[in-house]
């Protein structure tokens, strides 16, 4: 047996959220680690384990780097249209060093504003200025990023570098910065990482004035937004099972519609047609989404669903919840030069599944109005649940079908 399994189970209560990091590891994460240097979260975490937080110094993290797949295509046009755009390819270049870098330091007698950028290029010395202080606070770690109270934003902004400094963020001694979220999952998300609301500091949305002060500030911001190693381990923090837990014949078909999104627009337009096809092929496996889960709910909703269905938009942040068995299909709203429209940030759920092992369909939709609402191809919809779901392949009468398509 590892030693190092024994010791790291006899110290941590969370040693079954650790433990798989240690068992199949890259030829990069074997890299040895030097001067506190590493290439593993695990070892990462263990690293930090070894000082107090006052004394902990500069801490460095190399991530392996990967490639992004293609998304799957229902057809030649969906993927041409998809080729089309300059922002799409560009998500084949590789990563640069820096882009794989995550940082945690400790800086003494430190300040912090709002309107510092708290990404992968941040800089340290920003923290390091002299400013006169509205707050002070003994060890303080600002978790802050832009738009980071909006659910959407927290899980793709603030969840990645909470899993990477969670070794220190989840000491008693260290207080959190954040804006204080309008979703109640934010909350209950960051339970499940340790972090409890006495320990909070909540920052008012509307406020650029106020300036904090720390005897020891924690500098957390470098960390790769997108990387399969913090998406993976913050699935486990979350308690989301790998695999999907009821029998195939008994997993559910979610759909997105957008109802109720604050946000107008990208919505189905033929969402009624959308919902008697679906009804008529899964009956009462099919499920149309509500917005009112909370954490648990949603997590024991998705970790059934084997097909998520939707238009862009922040619902499909729950394929989080979802199982690796899962396949995903996002409708998109592109002009026929293949621009999204509007410039929305196109390649999140994409992303997600590549870093998950998740099955992504990416389908291109031409807008039906000027708010971006979008007709589902039922046909071409069927042709992609033939591959995926061949078992219901014929549950549907083909006059049915046609007769539901809005021309």
């Amino acid at each position: 047996m590892d030693i190092r399994t024994t010791k790291a189970q006899h110290l941590d209560p969370n040693w079954n959220i650790l433990s798989p990091l240690i068992n199949d590891r890259t030829d990069f994460e074997k890299q040895k680690s030097h001067d506190n240097v590493y290439y593993n979260l695990y070892d990462f975490y263990m690293g930090i384990r070894k000082y107090k937080t006052e004394e902990m110094p500069l801490m460095t993290l190399y991530y392996e780097n990967f490639k992004r797949k293609e998304p799957l295509f229902p057809s030649d046009e969906d993927r041409t249209l998809f080729f089309k755009s300059e922002r799409n390819k560009g998500n084949f270049v590789p990563n640069t060093k820096e882009q794989l870098k995550g940082v945690i330091q400790v800086v003494k007698n430190a300040t912090f504003k709002m309107f510092y950028d708290c990404g992968f290029r941040s800089n340290v010395e920003y923290f390091s200025e002299t400013r006169r202080a509205n707050r002070h606070y003994r060890i303080l770690a600002p978790m802050i990023i832009p738009m980071g109270y909006l659910f959407q934003h927290f899980y793709d902004g603030t969840l990645p570098k909470l899993v990477q400094a969670w070794e220190i963020l989840r000491r008693p001694e260290v207080t959190v910065l954040l804006e204080r979220p309008f979703h109640k999952n934010i909350f209950l998300l960051l339970t499940k990482f340790n972090i409890t609301n006495e320990r909070i500091v909540w920052h008012r949305r509307s406020d650029y004035v106020t300036v904090y002060s720390a005897d020891y500030l924690i500098f957390a911001c470098i960390a790769p937004p997108l990387h399969p190693v913090l998406w993976k381990q913050g699935r486990r923090f979350l308690g989301v099972p790998d695999r999907i837990t009821v029998p195939k014949n008994e997993a559910t078909i979610m759909l997105l519609t957008r109802a109720g999104a604050v946000n107008p627009g990208r919505r189905i337009h033929n969402k009624r047609n959308v919902i008697d096809y679906l009804a008529s092929r899964y009956k009462e496996r099919l499920i149309v989404f509500d917005a009112k889960y909370n954490l648990e709910e949603a997590i024991k909703v998705f970790s059934k669903t084997s097909i998520i269905i939707g238009t862009h938009g922040g619902a499909l942040y729950n394929m989080n919840y979802a199982s690796l068995d899962v396949a995903v299909i996002e409708y998109v709203p592109v002009t026929k030069t293949g621009y999204d429209i509007p410039a929305l940030p196109h390649a999140i759920f994409w992303a997600i599944s590549d870093l998950t092992g998740q099955k992504y369909w990416r389908v291109q939709a031409y807008p039906a109005n000027h708010v971006n609402d979008m007709v589902i191809d039922i046909p071409k919809l069927t042709k992609m649940l033939d591959i995926i779901d061949p078992e219901t392949k014929n549950s549907v009468n083909k006059h049915n079908e046609d007769n539901l398509l809005i021309n």
